[in-house]
């Protein structure tokens, strides 16, 4: 799924599934204190770390990630989270 798509995605299942919304969920860390974001390591590209916060949003914690998008334009990562309930 390109990140159009999954970006056309999110807004329509935001408009049809109105719990759906925008939260902040984390904050950037630093990957250590010898490799920082951006860095390279073993010839890969350290792109970044964001450390996930135990917070609920609407009843549900976010814990698992299905999804990432990254909107260089406006600065923003979109992710897609999702529970089971039984």
């Amino acid at each position: 799924m390109t990140v159009y798509r999954l970006i056309l995605w999110l807004a329509s299942s935001t408009l049809l599934i109105g719990a759906a919304r925008a939260v902040e969920v984390g904050r950037p860390v630093e990957v250590s204190k010898h490799f920082r974001s951006g860095g390279v390591f073993m010839n890969v590209r350290l792109m970044g770390l964001i450390e996930i916060s135990h917070e609920e949003v609407n009843g549900l914690a976010c814990r698992e990630l299905s999804g990432l998008a990254w909107d260089q334009d406006a600065g923003i990562l979109y992710a897609v989270s999702d529970s089971l309930r039984g």
